[in-house]
């Protein structure tokens, strides 16, 4: 029974958290487990050890847990050797088959404390073989299963900090889809920088996947700001999931900025793609009047902006790029404090993130298109669109 709470307790423990620990070789099970969260005064700890009862004389140790950045538990206390890690190894592995859980002590390290200085620091990984790997919950393999699954145009919650647990940075994402209101994530965030308070700069917001896989960020700060936390994420196995991604700053429905992530060439950005627009948009005055046609997938399956002077103008160009992309068409007006006002006539559900994606992955090369910063949207039945 004992052994069974030992693996509710190991599967609890996320990226970051921290627990009390007991150890003691001579007992069975060896190792005692409880979160500092739901055990702060270790009474929980303190009556699992009691019901063993080891033996007068059996060497104990106890301090903090705490799960890195890697998903590996370390354990810190007095006593604690190589010959510790050896013994519990050796006790989980014949264990495995019916207690699965107990994988989760892979890679477990043990820092040998002493007189209140650390001694020694042991690991061997070779001690776990047979070990199945695990995926420790906000770990960055999570995070990277959960945006190989996330499917395109589907939004996700997502919190990030340039140094996390272990003074790494760290990217969390939760389901948008099945929480509605984000509140169950951000009980997540919050039970996260309770358990490790010395947290870098932090970052929230939504995550959305393109057609193409790169992932656009949305958040209500400063773009350079996202930039300074996601940066880091590059150096993290997150690295390779993340590249492509753009960045956006969205505030009361309105595009503040937009920026890639990282400036590169990419196979679906032509150098050429943005030209007309940004010539359109640079002897765009007050009182002028575009027609645009935008869908989230062109016939190269990318997004695209298109502007003309009238209707008329746009249709050959439609009808030239069309893809199977959801699409919508409209007009934008430059407003007499100089931002664009685009109007449509049907919904277009996160209209102005789209456009950000769309900004951020142009605007190196074409930097007129900085026009659409500032860019509202408005969806009224009562617009008229003329074809002329």
């Amino acid at each position: 029974m004992i052994v069974k709470e030992l693996e509710r307790n190991l599967s609890k423990l996320r990226v970051g958290h921290r627990a009390w620990f007991w150890w003691c070789a001579e007992a069975d099970p060896p190792l005692l487990l409880s979160s500092l969260r739901a055990d702060p005064g270790a009474e929980k700890l303190k009556a699992q050890r009691d019901r063993i009862a080891p033996s007068p004389g059996a060497l104990q140790s106890s301090g903090i847990a705490s799960v890195g950045p890697d998903g590996a538990l370390t354990l810190g206390g007095a006593g604690l050797t190589a010959a510790s890690l050896w013994q519990l190894a050796s006790w989980a592995r014949p264990l495995l088959a019916t207690h699965p859980e107990l994988a989760m002590l892979r890679g477990t390290r043990m820092v040998e404390i002493e007189g209140g200085y650390v001694i020694a620091t042991h690991q061997d990984d070779a001690l776990w073989e047979g070990f199945p790997e695990v995926v420790r919950p906000g770990s960055p393999q999570q995070t990277v299963e959960r945006l190989d699954k996330l499917p395109p145009d589907r939004d996700a919650w997502f919190w990030a900090t340039d140094a996390g647990p272990g003074h790494q940075p760290t990217l969390l994402l939760g389901s948008a889809w099945r929480d509605r209101d984000g509140s169950h994530f951000a009980r997540q965030v919050v039970e996260l920088r309770r358990q490790s308070p010395a947290l870098g700069a932090q970052l929230r917001g939504i995550l959305r996947k393109r057609k193409d896989d790169a992932v656009v960020f949305t958040a209500a700060q400063d773009v350079n700001h996202s930039l300074q936390i996601l940066l880091p994420l590059l150096e993290t196995p997150l690295g390779e999931a993340l590249r492509g991604a753009t960045v956006a700053e969205l505030r009361d429905g309105v595009l503040r900025a937009a920026a890639p992530l990282v400036h590169e060439e990419g196979p679906n950005d032509a150098p050429s793609d943005a030209s007309a627009q940004e010539q359109l948009l640079a002897r765009f005055d007050h009182g002028d009047r575009l027609s645009f046609w935008f869908t989230a997938a062109d016939n190269a399956d990318r997004p695209l902006l298109l502007l003309a002077e009238r209707m008329s103008d746009l249709k050959p160009l439609v009808s030239a790029h069309r893809g199977s992309g959801r699409s919508v068409r409209g007009i934008v007006e430059r407003t007499r404090r100089g931002w664009l006002h685009f109007q449509v006539k049907q919904p277009y559900p996160d209209f102005i993130v789209m456009l950000a994606d769309w900004t951020a992955r142009h605007i190196g090369r074409h930097p007129g298109l900085s026009a659409l910063i500032g860019a509202r949207l408005t969806q009224s039945a009562s617009i008229t669109i003329k074809s002329g």
